[in-house]
């Protein structure tokens, strides 16, 4: 019975509707402004030239294409939660795809593909160069081509639009798990995405964390951001009974992005970050020993970033910015403490265990480490 129960309280969370659209009616509905594919998304979905070359043939050759998933606003337009890249390359190939600016992009021009070689050139329509361009039948074929859709209707609960993103957007997909956040953001609150980039521009941050080229392309400099805006003062017990980072992560962000209003809310958000990398950065030494891996023996600092020394210390430092003192000498101390006494016993633990149940060893230990 209770399971029944939650099955019945969870459909009435999600009303749907579904049919099939013609590629004419998507166009038509994009040139209206009547469906937001988000230009900003681009930054998180590519394709290369060659997949959007390959998706025009399968539209061309008839083979079934996975259906487009929308979000219906209060307004009534449609806000695609999957099927942006799908989208954007039909667009783009028939030369009315606009970028972050509003500005159109130039017409995508089809690379070689495997079934219809003679594709390769080919442009929607280029009076200029009517050899290369796809004759009126064969737009209008594509025009006339299906795509289904599955509506989420308004009424339907916010978060479960939220979870629904992360579901089609994380299962077998390539992006990490920041990046999908960076786009339930760029729909729900751009303010609070736009804020966490200039957050992870800020020199001592930067310079503390020192990540990799190949990090930063995967956005893990805005993970670490949020890491610090969502857990350097979460509830205690909220701490104790969450048992995925990911969904505490992605649930506790939304309830931030509704919470930070105000100019005041922002500004103090960033008083905590930069005030808390500052101290790291210049009252510790920066890079030379914020977050890398100290050899007791050796008695320095080595290696690249490591996460577990991150939790401990700028979200013990973050928990309570305003009290800690300008003696960096102690807190020297209390860092080479941590590696000579504590990393020793909690390395097997953190190395072994998921990551909630580290953070639920790391952050306590910061803030017990960095009280005053």
């Amino acid at each position: 019975m209770l399971l029944q129960q939650q099955i019945d309280d969870k459909r009435k969370e999600v009303r749907t509707d579904s049919y099939a659209m013609s590629i004419g009616e998507w166009i038509s509905m994009y040139q209206g402004g009547e469906v937001d594919i988000h230009p900003v998304y681009q930054r998180f979905f590519r394709w290369t030239p060659s997949q959007k070359s390959k998706f025009i043939e399968s539209i061309i050759l008839g083979i079934p294409i996975p259906p487009i998933f929308v979000s219906q606003l209060g307004n009534g337009t449609w806000d695609v939660i999957d099927g942006v890249q799908r989208l954007s390359t039909i667009y783009e190939f028939v030369g009315i795809l606009q970028d972050d600016e509003g500005k159109k992009r130039p017409p995508l021009i089809l690379e070689a593909v495997d079934y219809l070689p003679a594709l390769k050139g080919k442009r929607w329509d280029n009076s200029e160069d009517p050899d290369n361009s796809l004759t009126l039948s064969q737009r209008l074929d594509i025009k006339r081509a299906k795509l289904h859709v599955n509506l989420i209707l308004h009424e339907s609960d916010t978060f479960a639009k939220y979870e629904l993103f992360t579901r089609l957007n994380t299962g077998g997909s390539s992006l990490t798990e920041q990046e999908v956040r960076s786009c339930i953001l760029a729909r729900s609150n751009m303010k609070m995405l736009e804020f966490m980039r200039e957050l992870a521009k800020y020199p001592s941050f930067r310079e503390s964390v020192n990540l990799s080229d190949k990090d930063l392309s995967e956005q893990y400099d805005l993970d670490l951001v949020l890491r610090f805006l969502i857990l350097r003062q979460l509830a205690e017990d909220k701490l104790k009974n969450a048992d995925d980072l990911q969904d505490l992560l992605r649930r506790e962000m939304i309830a931030k992005a509704e919470s930070l209003l105000s100019d005041d809310e922002f500004a103090a958000e960033r008083q905590a970050f930069e005030h808390t990398f500052d101290f790291l950065y210049h009252k510790l030494d920066g890079k030379e020993n914020c977050f890398r891996r100290y050899h007791v023996e050796k008695e320095k600092f080595t290696g690249g970033f490591l996460l577990t020394p991150f939790e401990v210390f700028a979200l013990g430092i973050g928990h309570d910015y305003t009290n800690i003192c300008q003696q960096s000498n102690a807190y020297k101390d209390i860092i080479k403490k941590f590696w000579r006494d504590e990393y020793p016993n909690i390395e097997p633990r953190v190395k072994w265990t998921n990551a909630m149940a580290r953070l639920k060893i790391t952050i306590p230990l910061g803030r017990k480490l960095f009280s005053v």
